[in-house]
């Protein structure tokens, strides 16, 4: 059950290509420098910005003392200028953005930001209409720390007072934000809703094929009614899952009772992974030794990797892979393999082709797969 969202703040909440744009070669016009110079020198101290080691002004002198080219006019102007954008951007926050919040708020969903940002967009950040819905702000000017430092999810996890399956992650994907949040053990969405905004050579990131997205504000609530659980921590779905498993692959009922039993008895570690959506089931995965091919040397397999028709291209598969492979690896258990005739999907998740196995009464050999 999701009990937090936390949200980046730009290409997110707001975008910074509404209205006017002040970005590096844009400055270096003002200022009168060569632009592959400026950029060298802004981009030398742009991880020391974030950490709240300069403000704009004292990054803007420290560059243009370094260029020979520093007046108190020339950063003025820089700053200011900065500012006029900003204030474009905060001044068109879209009403879809401040409604997801109330929403969410409403759904007694807690709410959390983590943002790389320099001293100007702290400031107006904090100045803004969304700030007062968020529960923690975790600021990198303020925290002087950067996304992606696993500091700052493991942080933010612990005050929102979550378990880290609990909590969504919604960014554009840059900083490489979405894969952080993932390896904390969130459940991580790529928001595209201001995509085609961005134009060359800003655009922060690219469309992830790893994370599910959302194109419009209202999905993410939508997002907030799948629940992704083992069988241990909803044992009184065990027969409702035996019947969905054996309706997805006409495997007998009684053959996933057996397993799952072995699994709720702790007579074995290997567990079985769901994904429900509004409390019905609609994803799920198991791990068994052998998924019924030659190599038995090569365990255990993960099987039964389905998710309902009307439910797929959501990242829900993706999600329960991570999810599986990281609970296996938490109670010492990898490599992990598995068995399919699809490439380029478990790719994704970091699985990696093993070599060909032959399964039980199978005419062909089919491709098997590893996570280390």
């Amino acid at each position: 059950m999701i009990k937090a969202v936390v949200f980046d703040m730009f290409e997110t909440l707001v975008t910074l290509f509404e209205g006017r744009t002040y970005f590096s070669e844009d400055i270096a016009e003002d200022i009168g420098v060569d632009l592959k110079e400026f950029q060298k020198e802004w981009h030398k101290i742009e991880e020391d910005r974030s950490k709240g080691k300069y403000t704009i002004k004292e990054g803007l002198e420290f560059v243009l003392k370094n260029l020979g080219v520093y007046s108190e006019e020339k950063v003025e102007l820089a700053a200011g200028k900065r500012l006029e954008a900003l204030g474009d951007t905060f001044s068109a926050i879209p009403e879809e953005s401040l409604q997801l919040l109330k929403d969410l708020k409403a759904k007694g969903i807690k709410i959390g930001l983590i943002t790389n940002t320099f001293s100007d967009e702290r400031d107006k950040i904090r100045e803004c209409p969304l700030f007062p819905y968020f529960d923690v702000a975790l600021i990198s000017f303020e925290q002087g720390i950067c996304k992606p430092a696993p500091e700052m999810y493991s942080k933010m996890i612990d005050l929102l007072g979550v378990k880290p399956n609990e909590c969504m992650y919604v960014g554009d994907g840059g900083s490489r934000e979405l894969f952080a949040a993932r390896d904390a053990g969130m459940h991580p969405v790529q928001c595209t809703w201001f995509y085609e905004k961005a134009f060359e050579p800003h655009i922060p990131c690219y469309l992830l094929k790893e994370f599910p997205h959302a194109t419009h504000q209202s999905e993410i609530l939508d997002f907030t009614d799948y629940s992704y659980i083992t069988l241990r921590e909803s044992p009184a779905i065990k027969d409702e899952a035996a019947e969905w498993f054996h309706s997805c692959w006409g495997v007998p009922k009684e053959a996933y009772l057996e397993c799952m039993n072995d699994y709720l008895n702790k007579d074995t570690e290997y567990g079985w992974y769901l994904c429900t959506y509004k409390e019905k089931i609609v994803g799920g995965l198991g791990v068994i030794e052998n998924d019924f091919h030659d190599r038995k040397d090569l365990f255990p397999n993960i099987c039964a990797v389905y998710t309902n028709e009307a439910f797929r291209n959501r990242g829900i598969a993706g999600e329960l892979l991570t999810m599986a492979v990281r609970d296996l690896k938490e109670k010492g258990i990898s490599p992990v393999y598995l068995v399919t005739d699809h490439t380029g999907f478990y790719e994704r998740y970091g699985w990696e082709f093993f070599c060909m196995a032959q399964g039980d009464d199978e005419p062909e050999m089919t491709g098997l797969y590893i996570h280390r």
